[in-house]
């Protein structure tokens, strides 16, 4: 029996279920896309859809699903799955729990996936809470990504050295990912490892600064120079006169759109700043550089 319905995105007439998801397109009947309590595609036997928990559509009607999977005789739930389906509703398991996580060390394996994100080019990403051997708290977190119909990479890895900042420096918390039409990605990381205080001076081979051992970042793939960043805490903010750096992008989720501009929240402090503190929002359109906005 279908239960209250969640949330419905009208541009592909998309209906969310709480247990289960439906979907109609134009003049079609409404199709099952994921049964909660159904035979799990690409599992053995037996194991069945439990809780439906995320979903990314595109333009196409196709989408990308997050789900509990429920083992042989209804044990407590352990298992999770990432699915894709065509717009023919056509089922295909992308990653579920002790998958080898591609370009990891042999025995590294997906234990929870979620918030799936998804473009009209069919790119997809999530997050995958991993585990195995040499894996540990801090280094058990991991974007994972499929783009340009490539397969499945591994885009950034608590625990791993962040690209664009000096050497030695590692992420430590990564945020909800954003994916946009081009295929690009921006997310929020937390790093560790910045040597360099925000008074200033030449912090590593990036010249960039810092908050002491740690800081944050906003990191993009946009252009041909791949993941790097384009913030950190200790930059200088632009826009402003005198001396205003990056103090933090904490509950920052940063937006992409279809022509690659991109923007963000951030709080900058510093000499040109009357109030001490201010939250501002950060935009760079075409390519032009980021300026403030609010």
């Amino acid at each position: 029996m279908h239960r209250t319905i969640r949330a419905a995105v009208a541009a592909s007439s998309l209906l969310v279920v709480q247990g289960d998801i439906l979907a109609s397109g134009d003049g079609i009947p409404f199709r099952t896309l994921l049964l909660s309590g159904g035979q799990a595609s690409g599992a053995e036997a037996g194991v069945t859809v439990g809780r439906i928990f995320g979903v990314a559509l595109n333009d196409f009607g196709e989408a990308v699903l997050s789900a509990d999977l429920v083992p042989v005789g209804g044990e407590a739930v352990t298992l999770n799955a990432v699915y894709s389906v065509a717009a023919t509703s056509e089922t295909t398991l992308i990653a579920q729990t002790g998958d080898q996580v591609p370009g990891l060390q042999d025995g590294v394996q997906h234990s929870r996936l979620s918030m799936p994100r998804l473009n009209n080019a069919g790119d997809f990403l999530f997050g995958s809470l991993i585990s195995g051997p040499w894996i540990d708290f801090g280094s058990n977190r991991a974007i994972v990504a499929d783009v340009g119909g490539e397969g499945l990479s591994v885009v950034a890895q608590t625990g791993s050295e962040a690209p664009g900042l000096q050497a030695g420096v590692t992420f430590t918390r990564l945020g909800f990912a954003t994916l946009n039409e081009l295929g690009e990605i921006a997310f929020l990381g937390d790093v560790f490892g910045i040597q360099e205080t925000r008074s200033g001076g030449p912090a590593g081979a990036s010249g960039r600064g810092g908050v002491g051992e740690s800081g944050q970042a906003i990191f993009t793939s946009r252009g041909a120079s791949g993941l790097s960043p384009i913030a950190v805490t200790g930059d200088p903010a632009p826009g402003f006169e005198g001396k205003v750096i990056y103090r933090s992008f904490i509950g920052s989720e940063p937006v992409l759109n279809a022509a690659g501009d991109m923007a963000f929240f951030a709080q900058v402090e510093g000499s040109g700043i009357d109030e001490g503190v201010r939250n501002v929002v950060f935009r760079d359109l075409e390519g032009s550089g980021l300026q403030p906005l609010v």
